[in-house]
């Protein structure tokens, strides 16, 4: 029996190459949008100067934060914008060593950075 020459694979080879790159080009696509998605979280400007999410004193005023007097839907309505304002604010004025992490997980946080927010949004939005 005699052996294959190598050239007769080539239409194989050709669709396997055609096929990795495929794959290739497909993985980038998920890795640009993943990057993109990433950015959009932390509020990174876009190529085009724009941050990916809404500036942290988009819509209307909060009323308050008193947080035992808010029914289910409006407590996680602001609890989302006091979580994407803090990490604006960390983010914003490098406050990584002085706002913990965990702060979500401490009442006495919770309460300080919510009334500065308030504070903020009335200095700096406020018309």
């Amino acid at each position: 029996m005699t052996e294959p020459h190598p050239h007769d694979n080539a239409p194989t080879a050709g669709r396997a190459v055609a096929k990795l790159t495929e794959i290739v080009e497909t993985q980038q696509e998920t890795i640009d949008m993943l990057v993109t998605a990433v950015a959009h979280l932390r509020g990174d400007p876009g190529t085009d100067g724009t941050f990916g999410t809404p500036s942290p004193g988009e819509g209307p005023r909060p009323e308050h934060f008193r947080w035992r007097d808010l029914d289910r839907t409006a407590a996680s309505e602001a609890w989302h914008r006091l979580i994407s304002w803090v990490g604006w604010l960390v983010e914003h004025y490098q406050l990584w060593e002085t706002v913990p992490e965990c702060w979500p997980e401490h009442w006495p946080h919770i309460q300080e950075l919510s009334a500065l927010y308030l504070a903020w949004w009335d200095a700096y939005i406020r018309p």
